[in-house]
C-alpha cells in the first residue's frame, strides 16, 4: 500500500494529461493484480467540490495507461 498526493494550481494552467506506465515487476506465481486508484478533486475545498475515481489495472509491465485529462 502507498499513497501519492499531486496537487495542481492555477499557476500550472494548461490541458494535463496524467499517465501511470508500469516498469516494476510483479511476482509471477501471485494472482493479485496490481490497482491504482486515483480520486481527482476539482474545486477541492468549495462548495462546488467534485470527486471522481479512477480504478486503473496495471498487469502489463512498460504498459503506460492514461488516468485522466485536466484543464487548468
Amino acid at each position: 500500500f502507498n499513497m501519492e498526493e499531486f496537487e495542481l494550481y492555477e499557476d500550472l494552467k494548461g490541458n494535463w494529461i496524467i499517465n501511470a506506465n508500469f516498469i516494476g515487476n510483479l511476482n509471477r506465481d501471485s494472482s493479485l493484480p496490481l490497482v491504482l486508484l486515483c480520486t481527482v478533486y476539482t474545486n477541492f475545498g468549495y462548495p462546488s467540490q467534485t470527486e471522481e475515481k479512477v480504478i486503473i489495472n496495471l498487469n502489463n509491465q512498460n504498459s503506460n495507461k492514461k488516468i485522466i485529462s485536466l484543464e487548468i
